[in-house]
Formats: structure tokens, C-alpha cells, sequence
């Protein structure tokens, strides 16, 4: 969450102003470099590798090593298929380290950061010895350059079937005092086809392929009124990092699978960037000097998804009550929810919950409405919280809450029993500044200061916090908010940095909140849903939801941007996300009664919304940080009834969408999927980044853009009928190549997006069925 100072706001509009009257503009969209052979951003283009060992070939397992000394390469093989999985650049170094610096800064959980000149790189790698000990090939040499000379030593180790470990660790054993080298960082370089395309890395907004550009891989704010310039521009500037880059993203992994179904993934938390700018290599920049990485071995696309999942972690299959009707955000008390929930029931809306953000009482600040981070239940705004939860609960729609990391001082409320923070001061469970004193971090308006979820007391005691105030309170489940902003130079328990910590720490919130429903009973029946992640947060969290979007049309941050969030986080793992509907960042300022920033979510925005929202895991609203900004789902009856009709719709395939819940548990699928997934041969579908599949059997092609009412929809092979006509398009007629699909235009009247179906399966009966229903 960001604030914008009337300072700042006025700088804001200054310079947007003379960019305007200069005719400057200020893309956030870079531009990938143009793919050459030759070199990588760290200069691996003069490396080299050399070896005295003969060329040798190991087989186990289903798994082939190879040296093959003529050519200086090392390879990684799948036995039966031959497929090379991993393969070094012939005579280069595939391993490689330096020492380096990197200049952070921190802002918000924002971090934005600087590469220093590196005093030494190690670019000459030499293999002394290889030997082959069943399961393992460890290989050990030198790393040599200017100012550099140093040991190492790696090891391929077979883990599974589907996974094969990687283990370089660089040090100055066996080397004189006087001539040890500094090292602060690991490179591993590998070859890849120039034509191959290169998804993953956790919920990534702009981009579904990376190929072309360098990713760093911290969990971070997204950033606000990112793309949106020129403000982006200039808050950028004002404030670094508030608006964010096209990278940035709550959850980063450190994984990648591409289009020849070749995966990799570093088990490190620590800092690192995948250069993927040269068309044959791929180069991974680790702030360390032990890399842990693995290698996948998959025949399609949907192996490697289930290979990588196998180590981090698959999400559980979600309580069926969760997903039967619509999750409703509502904040205000206990008056404005009951008057909503009469609304929707004379509608028949079929409701799973009502999400009350808000328990924990509100507090206005220039951002827009924000929390009370203090976990303890509002008397004033709920007054009746037992009665509610009771007369909910009786018609089948359980409540849900809202808690993060944070405590926040609330010294001098009086309506609060507890001041949390205080007593997480006086027990030593906050996250410190190397002085010693709590690291209180800037939340627009108030601050907050983060568990040290490290230290095993702490994390006790904030689970039985959560414990007593949510669920002791009858909650269900509740958002898990934030966990990517702890600061690099904070100090904790663990006696590990910050740096260190900070892409684990979103691992270690996840854990909490499970161990949290695991403990109190509410596996099976209750649920958390988490932004903030790292590679093993599939493990923990029961599910995601992308974070804050704005409430725009726009491709970097608005409805677009959620389409590429839930597309790229499928590939990635998370198989269980959604969004929320009408997005949540909305600023209506003025300075003089001059409009300055005028972006807040519009009925045709919200309606589209809606629709694309029922064919995703959750049906989930928000009223957003600024409610009074925001078209709502009651701000008119027949907004409600739009409303209504898609929870109707969202419910009719609950019976399909638990088989996919299943799959996900089983198998790390996704529920919204890449058309890539299951048509991996047709190169038109693994471009596409404005549609999905739900399942094997939904195909859904969104309204993404303002007063359209056709568009143009690529049907992959195989009959399709549309939901809205009953129309069939059989696209294995309409070319001789049975891998390729059809481009086709429909109508797309509000209330009826594109979407189509399987024919004889049983999600399409059972949509058709619904629809015939709510037309009598």
C-alpha cells in the first residue's frame, strides 16, 4: 500500500504536466534487448572451461551425465528420450562467481536496487576431477580471472524420477591465505535455444515469455499506478519503487520452464537475477556462494508443473463450501452487511462467505480506508459479531477475516483490550534494526513492524493470537496479507540477515497461517488466502489471490495485468489464484479543485470484471482502498443482478471445478491454465496471453477492453461450442494440420463474454442447464 504526500502529489502534477506539454512520454514497458550469440549482461561471452578428462557417459536411474571432452560440454540427458534437459555452452564455464556488491534501498516493502562494480570475476573454469558414485557425479576445479583465483566443487545428485539436484559451492580451500578471493555471488550458465520460449517465475503481471530480459527474483510490492504514466514516472522518482517495474511482484520464484519443456529452479531464498538476454544462454546471478538448483525431466508441459511442484509443495483441495457461491467483501459493520446480504438473498445469490476485512476496525488515512493492525475485533462497528456470525451460519455462509504480519502501536485507543505490539516489544518477538530498537516500517499514515517469524516463541504466540481473535471469533479463514517487505538490514532472531531472510520470510507466513488451520481443526474446512510468496509457498498456503490491481483496463497493472498474473502464476505452481473483482486501487485527487489523478473503478469495469471472475477458482469481491471512489456491486439493482447471475454460473460447475481442485492437490495443475498446457505443439496458442482454459474443457476469452462488443477468439484443435449460442466450431476442419486451432470473431454483449465449451462434457451440460434455467 502507498501514499501520495500533498507534496509529493503536487510534484506529481507539476512534472506530468511538462511531460505533457513537451510531448515526453515515459513507457514502464521496456523493450527486451535484442537476442544476440555473443554476451550476457556479466560478460560470460570470454569464458571458458577446460578439463584433462576423458569424455565418460553415466546412466541411472532414467538419468544420463555426460562429458564430452572434444567439445568441453557437460550434459543432463533423459535416458529414454535422449532429451537433453541440460546441457553447458560448448567450451564455456558453466560455473562462474565474483565478487560484487549490490546497492538496496528500501521503501514501503518496496526495494529497488543497484549493481556495484564488481572487483573481481572469476570467468575461467577449470574441472580437475569427475567421479561417479551411485547416485551422484561430483566434479570439483578452479575459477580463475582478473584479481580472482579460486576453488569450487558441485555435485549432480539424483533426487527422483522427475528431478535431479544441482550443488555448487565456491570457497578458497586448499589456497594460501594471502590468495583468497572474495566471494559474494554464483553463476550458473547453460545453453537454451535461441526459438525457445522462456514462462514461469511466480505471478508476474506484464509478461507470460521472458526470453529477452533479465529478471531479478525478490518478493516485493507490485507497486501502484504501475504503467499508468506519466505518473509512474515521476512517483517513481518522488519515491522509489512506490509505483513499481514491470518485474516487480509480491510472488517471485526462482523457476522457469520453457517451451521445449525444459525446467530448472534454485532451491536458495537468497537475491538472484536470470539473464535470459542472449539467444543461446541462460545465466543465473545468485547473492551467494552456495547455488541449489534442480532440474526437471518432463515430456509436456503439465510433467514439468507436476516435477517442480513435487518439491515446492501442492496446495490442498479447498473445503466445498468455499466454493459454492460468492465470497463477499464488505466493510462498514454489522448494519451495511446485513442490508447487502438481504439484497443478494432477494436475488438468490448463492453466497460461500462474507469477507470482513474490517473486524479489526477502520482508520482513514490519505491513502483511502484502512485497518486497525492491532487483531482485535471493533465493538463499536460490530456490536453484534456473535449474532451476525450465528444468524450466517445458519444459512450455510461462513465469515471471514483479515490479519498480516504487522502490529502496529495503538497506544492511546482505548476500545482495544490488547495492545499487541507492546507486547510483542516486551517479549522480543519484533523484527529489529541492527540498534536494537523495533524496525517500524512506513504504511501510509501509521507504521508497522513485522513478527520475527524466525524466532520459535514469536511464532508461537502469534499463531495462538490468530487462534483466539479469528477463529475463536467463528472465522473460517481469513486474507493473509502481506510478507514480502522485510528490509535487508533487519535483524533477527535466527541471527541470518535480512538479506538472507527476505524471500523466505513469505514461506514462513504461509507456514504459520497453515500450521494455524492444521492445529485448530480447520484443514478440511477452513482456508487462507496469501499474495506475498516464495518458491515453496505452494507448500504452506491453501491459496493466493494476485494482490492489489488497479481499477483500470490497462496491460500493467489493470484487468489486463490480472489476466497475465493468473496465467503466469499457474505456470508457476500456484495452482489455486484469483483476483479481485473490480480491482482495488482507485485515486480521485484534487489540488484546487483541479482534478490531478481521476482512475477509480467504472460500472463496465466492474461488470466485466464479474464475468471473467466466475470462470476463476473464487468469486471474490472487494470494495476497494477508497470504497466511496468505486462503483459497488449494489451501487445499482441491475449491477446486483449481474452479480447475481454469474454466482449462479460460478456455482453450477462447483462439481467440475472440485475434480480440478483435486487434480491441483494430486498433481500442482492449475485450474486456470495456458492454452500451452494442453496444446503444446501449436505455437499460436503459446503466444496467447488473453485467454484461458478452466480445466481441459472451459475455454474463456474475456472482455478486456472498454465499449467492445465482439472479439476475436483463437479455438486451439478440436470442436468448441460457444456457451451463449449453442454454436459449434470444429477447428480440425479448418486445416490440414490437426495441432492447429482457428481464429474466429463473436459477439460479446455485456453478460455474455466469449466462452466455450467441450461439447458433451459434463461442465457443458451442466452451464447449459443453468443458463436454460435462468432464462424461464
Amino acid at each position: 500500500m502507498q501514499l501520495f504526500f500533498k507534496s509529493k502529489l503536487l510534484l506529481l502534477y507539476v512534472g506530468s504536466s511538462l511531460l505533457g506539454v513537451l510531448g515526453i512520454t515515459t513507457p514502464t514497458l521496456s523493450a527486451p534487448k535484442p537476442l544476440t550469440p555473443k554476451t550476457n549482461l556479466w560478460g560470460a561471452d570470454d569464458s571458458k572451461v577446460s578439463s584433462t578428462t576423458e569424455s565418460f557417459t553415466f546412466e541411472s536411474q532414467g538419468w544420463t551425465f555426460q562429458w564430452d571432452q572434444a567439445l568441453s560440454q557437460m550434459r543432463v540427458l533423459d535416458t529414454k528420450s535422449h532429451k537433453k534437459l541440460w546441457e553447458s555452452r560448448p567450451g564455456r564455464a558453466f560455473v562462474m562467481a565474483q565478487n560484487a556488491d549490490v546497492s538496496m534501498s528500501q521503501w514501503r516493502g518496496s526495494f529497488t536496487w543497484k549493481q556495484q562494480q564488481g572487483l573481481a570475476l572469476c570467468r575461467n573454469q577449470t574441472i580437475d576431477s569427475m567421479e561417479w558414485k551411485e547416485p551422484q557425479l561430483t566434479f570439483a576445479g578452479a575459477l580463475t580471472g582478473p584479481h580472482c583465483n579460486v576453488r569450487y566443487h558441485g555435485a549432480f545428485t539424483i533426487l527422483s524420477d522427475k528431478r535431479v539436484g544441482l550443488d555448487v559451492t565456491v570457497g578458497d580451500q586448499g589456497l594460501p591465505v594471502g590468495h583468497q578471493t572474495k566471494i559474494t555471488e554464483v553463476f550458473l550458465n547453460f545453453s537454451t535455444q535461441p526459438q525457445e520460449k522462456i514462462f514461469g517465475f511466480g505471478s508476474q503481471f506484464t509478461y507470460l515469455d521472458f526470453k529477452g530480459r533479465i529478471i531479478p527474483v525478490l518478493s516485493t510490492e507490485q507497486g501502484h499506478l504501475r504503467g499508468v504514466q506519466p505518473y509512474t514516472f515521476f512517483l517513481n522518482r518522488i519515491s522509489p519503487g512506490a509505483a513499481g517495474y514491470w518485474h516487480t511482484t509480491y510472488s517471485s520464484m526462482a523457476y522457469f520452464l520453457t517451451s521445449d519443456y525444459r525446467s530448472l529452479f534454485l532451491e536458495n531464498t537468497e537475491m538472484s537475477f536470470f539473464d535470459l538476454t542472449v539467444a543461446d544462454s541462460i545465466e543465473i546471478r545468485l547473492r551467494s556462494r552456495n547455488l541449489r538448483a534442480q532440474i526437471v525431466k518432463a515430456q509436456t508441459p503439465l510433467d514439468a508443473i507436476e516435477g517442480y511442484t513435487e518439491y515446492a509443495g501442492r496446495m490442498p483441495t479447498p473445503p466445498r463450501w468455499l466454493h459454492e457461491g460468492a465470497i463477499v467483501g464488505k466493510m462498514g459493520g454489522s448494519e451495511k452487511v446485513r442490508k447487502l446480504w438481504q439484497k443478494l438473498q432477494d436475488l438468490g445469490t448463492p453466497i460461500a462467505a462474507f469477507w470482513l476485512q474490517d473486524w479489526v476496525g477502520l482508520r482513514i488515512t490519505p491513502f483511502g480506508t484502512r485497518l486497525w493492525w492491532n487483531w482485535q475485533l471493533d465493538h463499536n462497528l460490530y456490536p453484534d459479531w456473535p449474532h451476525l456470525v450465528t444468524d450466517l451460519k445458519q444459512k450455510n455462509i461462513q465469515v471471514l477475516g483479515y490479519v498480516n504480519p504487522f502490529l502496529s502501536d495503538i497506544t492511546g485507543r482505548r476500545d482495544s483490550p490488547r495492545n499487541l505490539f507492546a507486547e510483542a516489544k516486551a517479549l522480543g518477538y519484533l523484527v529489529t534494526k541492527p540498534d536494537g530498537t523495533p524496525y517500524e516500517i512506513d504504511s501510509g499514515g501509521f507504521t508497522g513492524t513485522l513478527v520475527d517469524l524466525t524466532h520459535p516463541a514469536a511464532f508461537h504466540w502469534y499463531k495462538s493470537v490468530m487462534k483466539s481473535e479469528l477463529i475463536g471469533r467463528g472465522m473460517k479463514g481469513w486474507m493473509a496479507d502481506f510478507g514480502e517487505a522485510l528490509p535487508f538490514d533487519a535483524v533477527t532472531h535466527s541471527g541470518l540477515s535480512g538479506a538472507a531472510l527476505h524471500n523466505a520470510y513469505p514461506v514462513l507466513w504461509a507456514k504459520l497461517n497453515r500450521e494455524v488451520l492444521e492445529e485448530s481443526g480447520l484443514i478440511q474446512d477452513g482456508t487462507v488466502f496469501l499474495r506475498a510468496g516464495f518458491t515453496q509457498s505452494p507448500r504452506y498456503a491453501p491459496m493466493f489471490w494476485l494482490g492489489d490491481q488497479m481499477t483500470t483496463w490497462d496491460q500493467h497493472d489493470g484487468i489486463k495485468s490480472a489476466v497475465t498474473g493468473l496465467l503466469s502464476s499457474g505456470l508457476s505452481g500456484m495452482s489455486i489464484n484469483h483476483g479481485d473483482i473490480g480491482g482495488l486501487i482507485a485515486f480521485r485527487r484534487k489540488i484546487v479543485g483541479i482534478p490531478l489523478i481521476d482512475i477509480y473503478r467504472t460500472r463496465e469495469l466492474l461488470l466485466r470484471w464479474i464475468e471473467l471472475s466466475a470462470f476463476t477458482p473464487f468469486y471474490r469481491t472487494h470494495e476497494g482502498n477508497s470504497p466511496e471512489a468505486s462503483i459497488q456491486i449494489d451501487s445499482a439493482p441491475d449491477l446486483l443482478e449481474a452479480f447475481a447471475k454469474f454466482a449462479k454460473i460460478y456455482k453450477s460447475i462447483a462439481d467440475y471445478r472440485e475434480i480440478l481442485f483435486k487434480e491441483a492437490s494430486a498433481r500442482g495443475y492449475p485450474l486456470v491454465r495456458h492454452l500451452w498446457l494442453h496444446y503444446p505443439d501449436d505455437s499460436e496458442a503459446a503466444a496467447i496471453k488473453d485467454q484461458w482454459l478452466l480445466g481441459p474443457d472451459i475455454l474463456v476469452a474475456p472482455i478486456l477492453d472498454p465499449v467492445t462488443q465482439r472479439r476475436r477468439v483463437y479455438l486451439p484443435s478440436g470442436p468448441w461450442t460457444h456457451l451463449w449460442t449453442g454454436q459449434t466450431f470444429d477447428t480440425q476442419k479448418f486445416g490440414p494440420n490437426p495441432a492447429t486451432g482457428q481464429w474466429i470473431e463473436v459477439a460479446a454483449p455485456m453478460g455474455q463474454p466469449p466462452v466455450f465449451y467441450k461439447p458433451g462434457s459434463m461442465v457443458g451440460e451442466r452451464l447449459t442447464r443453468t443458463l436454460q434455467t435462468q432464462q424461464q
